[in-house]
């Protein structure tokens, strides 16, 4: 309590007067004195303090929730992974404000020059429990470039995410999904793994709500990568839609660390 409170208070209890413990005779059961000095500390702080009984019964327990963050095992669990490409833009935030409200970790897997336009975003995904991939720095037909383009393009935007948020990548996306032996061997040579996807709603062409949502639900499958952009106002809109039926479905939304477990530099990974 206050001490504006205290002082505000009548120093006994309304209706009734005060026991001094002083004046409780030696030989009086513990319970009385207990009960005697609960009432003198009462009236000090301003409100009635009731003292233990046996007839009252114990508090019930309090069962607490799963702690946030607590690992799942995907060996068991129908894990399936959230991930966005090609932000971060000024509507992202709105995305993970869905995804806090959800409880639901994603993979951003952000474009250079984006990134470096929208610092305050990188910072707030990964305050919030997010991963941030590299997608290149200007989203350029990947396997259409020479090597020292590939590295060059790994290198700024890896370069600008640890900058802005501290973390090193682990993760690449080659644009447009493309991969051959030169793209697995520039993430190689820059310790990223390769993630494409299993679960395609083609959000860039069909820019349709429900169409996105019905091919997200329709084809996922435990162990999936979904892949999504959350630059399109029709993906934004059909995310709470999509985890509250795959929820229902028994699915688990984990991050790619949680999915895949150990990976390799180089190698390329399109489920679980």
């Amino acid at each position: 309590l206050s001490t504006e409170k205290r002082h505000k208070e009548p120093s006994t209890v309304r209706g009734e007067p005060q026991s001094d413990p002083r004046n409780v005779p030696s030989q009086a059961p513990v319970g009385a004195l207990l009960s005697a000095t609960l009432r003198l500390v009462s009236a000090e702080l301003g409100a009635p303090v009731v003292p233990p009984s046996a007839e009252t019964p114990p508090p019930a327990a309090v069962t607490q929730p799963p702690a946030a963050g607590r690992p799942v095992d995907c060996r068991r669990a129908k894990c399936i992974a959230l991930t966005l490409d090609d932000g971060p833009s000024p509507q992202t935030a709105r995305v993970l404000d869905d995804l806090a409200r959800l409880k639901v970790p994603a993979t951003f897997f952000v474009i250079g020059r984006q990134a470096a336009a929208h610092p305050q975003l990188l910072r707030r995904m990964v305050a919030e429990g997010h991963t941030i991939g590299n997608h290149s720095w200007s989203h350029p037909w990947f396997w259409k470039q020479s090597a020292r383009k590939m590295r060059t393009e790994l290198d700024r935007t890896d370069t600008t995410i640890r900058k802005i948020t501290g973390v090193e990548p682990k993760y690449f996306r080659p644009p447009y999904g493309n991969v051959n032996r030169p793209v697995e061997q520039a993430a190689r040579s820059r310790g990223l793994a390769i993630v494409d996807w299993s679960v395609d709603p083609q959000d860039w062409k069909s820019r349709n709500t429900a169409a996105v949502t019905a091919k997200v639900v329709g084809t996922a499958r435990p162990g999936a990568i979904i892949l999504g952009h959350d630059l399109y106002p029709s993906t934004r809109k059909a995310l709470p839609g999509i985890v509250q039926r795959l929820r229902a479905k028994g699915y688990v939304f984990v991050s790619l660390d949680e999915l895949l477990g150990r990976t390799r530099p180089g190698r390329v990974y399109r489920q679980c």
